[in-house]
């Protein structure tokens, strides 16, 4: 926009700003890469960390700017810019042995808050590429887990080998990456504000797709507020566009290569499971991909070792073919108020082995499917039997509901005093 008037029309101006400050928001879209390790209540969770990562952003970065302004020297601070707080640590009162180890306690804590930020976006990447395995995008081969950690190591090898192959082509220019990288965040963002804009109108009885400011118009809720939001980030992503030259050419090469190498790389895969697919009967699972993992065996069954909550829901699962109890679970239970465990047994497993579960749980519902060898009355009375014959049962009759003819579950309740517990 150089040697245009558009610069100089004050909302074009504001725009601009906004748009150059964006990179300043990495630490909040970090949250979307980490969300899985923070503990429940994960929502709360997330607005608490989200509100001190507001605060220390805004106090830290304007503290350092206005310190540095009174502490280093107008002639000198221009050789700081790219690290106001080496400059301020130099030109501290004081001796000069003692300022070299600020100094050098300076460039640690920095190493330390980068390892933190490539570590986050190691998981990131992770997740995104994992999900991109599942679609069919990539190979299945990259899912492949570690024998010992269980995890994703050949997607994690390729993501690092990915960074160190940036930073050697940049040649470690900070403005650089930093510009292409607010690139990707503000592209990022626009993109998935527009993808919630489309989950509005096709999941539309989800809560968790809304954003405040709406109006019914004809039984349909028209998504003021959140199309508002994309607009705007749209309009700040355009403006990076057309300002940044060297992040627009660098996100423009980087989005091509990858889209072509994503495009190749998914006709590859579906010719390979087509013809694998071949003279093979269909099943349910075969519509996405089987999740691979490693089995961790533990001593001890309690909430605490498997990091849930006491009135959780027991769901027992023993043919992956009937799942549609465990489905009817996800939909209509809220994870801020109640955690899901799923127990694998064996078809031929006694009802013993799964509520002795639900006891060490403390689960305050335990979901079976209806069995296809006796009617669900009989099975609701070998239910009741065994739960009464187990130790501190405090046996109360069962409630039962009912989904479907052909794929029916049989919900058994067991009031005790971990159901009041959850009611709170």
């Amino acid at each position: 926009m150089k040697g245009t008037i558009a610069p100089s029309i004050t909302a074009v101006a504001i725009l601009i700003g906004l748009g150059h400050t964006v990179l300043a928001m990495s630490g909040e879209e970090s949250l979307a890469q980490v969300y899985r390790e923070i503990e429940a209540p994960k929502h709360k969770n997330l607005v608490r960390t989200g509100l001190v990562i507001f605060v220390f952003s805004l106090t830290f970065t304007s503290l350092v700017s206005f310190s540095a302004v009174m502490i280093i020297p107008d002639a000198e601070r221009s050789k700081y810019f790219d690290n106001l707080i080496s400059g301020i640590s130099i030109f501290l009162v004081g001796p000069v042995a003692l300022k070299l180890v600020f100094h050098a306690f300076v460039v640690l804590v920095g190493a330390l808050i980068l390892s933190g930020a490539v570590n986050t976006a190691i998981i990131g990447s992770n997740g995104v590429l994992n999900r991109i395995v599942e679609d069919g995008v990539l190979p299945s081969w990259f899912k492949q887990p570690h024998k010992k950690h269980g995890t994703t190591y050949r997607i994690i090898n390729l993501i690092v080998f990915l960074q160190i192959a940036t930073v050697v082509i940049s040649g470690g220019n900070v403005y650089l990456l930093g510009e292409a990288y607010a690139f990707g965040v503000v592209w990022s963002f626009a993109m998935k504000a527009l993808a919630f804009i489309v989950l509005r109108f096709t999941e539309p009885e989800a809560e968790r797709w809304k954003v405040p400011l709406n109006v019914r118009f004809k039984g349909v809720d028209v998504p003021i507020g959140l199309t508002l939001i994309t607009v705007m980030l749209f309009l700040l992503a355009s403006m990076n566009l057309l300002t940044k030259k060297t992040a627009t050419i660098a996100g423009a090469v980087f989005t091509l290569i990858f889209f072509c190498a994503f495009t190749l790389s998914e006709k590859h895969c579906k010719s390979g499971k087509q013809k694998a697919a071949q003279g093979k009967p269909r099943r349910i699972m075969a519509e996405g991909e089987i999740e691979r993992f490693s089995l961790r065996v533990g001593k001890k069954l309690s909430p605490e070792s498997l990091r849930v909550r006491p009135g959780n829901i027991l769901v027992a699962v023993n043919d992956t073919d009937d799942m549609n109890h465990l489905q009817n679970v996800m939909e209509k239970t809220d994870p801020k108020a109640v955690d899901v465990v799923v127990l694998s047994v064996n078809p031929k497993a006694p009802y013993s082995l799964i509520l002795q579960a639900a006891q060490k749980l403390q689960s305050s519902r335990v979901v079976i499917s209806a069995s296809s060898n006796m009617s669900t009355d009989e099975q609701q009375r070998k239910v009741e039997e065994v739960w009464k014959d187990l130790p501190n049962s405090s046996f109360q009759s069962l409630n039962r509901d009912r989904f479907g003819r052909s794929r029916r579950n049989s919900n058994h309740h067991f009031p005790n005093s971990h159901r009041s517990r959850r009611s709170r």
